[in-house]
């Protein structure tokens, strides 16, 4: 009995203290220096299954969003200014965007009235850098600008170099801390055209790259992204095909009429599509065949990068899309293969 109790007591001192073992009845109170000065709230923050919360107020000191709780709803909704928004509902694990759900690795709660929300994974995307200090029990929080993107929970993340007219002037890619700088880069700074960025494996290679989507145009019928593709490891640029030039060698389409209808007829990479179009669907104009060019959107799919361009029959009269699928070849992302489909 001795034997064993010794033992016990020998795992117990070689287990090493840190946030990812420690519950927040184990740390208690967790004290936060914000940008280098000690904050605190009414409610105390606390790490639980290495996560630290703080209250919402805490949040919302944070440049670049604005985060609020919604009582009748039962549930916290964090806006990013860039765009993108963010749901937190107390006695789940994860956060919600419209288009995925994120795990936090523990449960949201509402302490004394007051939502808690999981720092590191909101600052982070705001633009901030968390260190944690264990000897004193100590989280602190810098943020010395904001994120223009970024992959949440993670700290892949864009920073604009300066900005200028509204109009960011350069583009500093953030990857795991590691930071490289694209000067000739540009992105309108309103609010309706922020910078994307995605991390998928594009390249086949098992390691993804980092995916970086401006906005090179939108208006009235137009939407333009401007692709670049990073890779992670050297940071080098990588070069990406001409979407137009690979649909102007693969796809070929035509506009006739037979009676009062309009046949549109596109063939793409040997594929033909063809829809009849009475006088009411169609814009009056036949210009020889689709127009592509004014909407260019860029997107993952099953693990490769594709280009959609809308093909439009006269003056914005879009019909369908096509989509432009690459590979890595030769140490450039080519066309693989172009395809085409009308809209429902």
């Amino acid at each position: 009995m001795k034997l064993k109790a010794a033992a016990l007591l020998l795992a117990a001192l070689l287990i090493p203290f840190s946030p990812s073992s420690a519950s927040a009845s184990e740390t208690g109170e967790v004290a936060i220096d914000w940008n280098g000065e000690s904050v605190r709230t009414s409610v105390p923050s606390y790490i639980e299954n290495g996560v630290t919360f703080v209250s919402i107020d805490m949040i919302s000191k944070l440049n670049g969003l604005s985060a609020s709780w919604l009582p009748d709803e039962g549930l916290a909704r964090l806006w990013m200014d860039r765009g993108g928004v963010f749901v937190f509902k107390p006695g789940t694990g994860y956060a919600d965007d419209m288009d995925k759900r994120y795990t936090l690795g523990a449960e949201i709660a509402v302490k004394n009235g007051v939502v808690m929300l999981p720092l590191r994974f909101i600052a982070e995307m705001a633009g901030a850098d968390i260190s944690w200090d264990q000897t004193n029990n100590k989280v602190s929080v810098i943020q010395k600008r904001m994120a223009v993107a970024s992959v949440p929970g993670t700290r892949n993340r864009l920073f604009a170099i300066s900005e200028d007219k509204g109009e960011y002037m350069g583009i500093t890619l953030e990857w795991n801390g590691m930071l490289k700088s694209f000067p000739s880069w540009r992105n309108p700074s309103t609010v309706g055209s922020p910078p994307r960025l995605l991390t998928q494996d594009i390249s086949g290679d098992g390691k993804p790259e980092a995916i970086i989507l401006l906005n090179a145009g939108s208006g009235t019928g137009v939407y333009l992204e401007e692709p670049h593709v990073v890779n992670s490891r050297t940071f080098k640029e990588i070069g990406i095909q001409d979407p137009l030039e690979a649909a102007r060698q693969r796809l070929v389409s035509g506009v006739e009429r037979v009676g009062k209808d309009t046949v549109i007829r596109v063939m793409a990479d040997g594929t033909v599509r063809e829809r009849h179009l009475d006088k009411q669907e169609s814009d009056g104009e036949s210009p020889g065949g689709l127009t592509f060019g004014s909407i260019i959107k860029y997107e993952v799919r099953g693990g490769k990068l594709v280009a959609i361009l809308a093909g439009a029959e006269g003056i914005e009269n879009y019909l369908g899309e096509a989509v432009v699928t690459y590979i890595l070849q030769n140490g450039a992302y080519t066309a693989k293969s172009v395809s085409f489909s009308f809209y429902q």
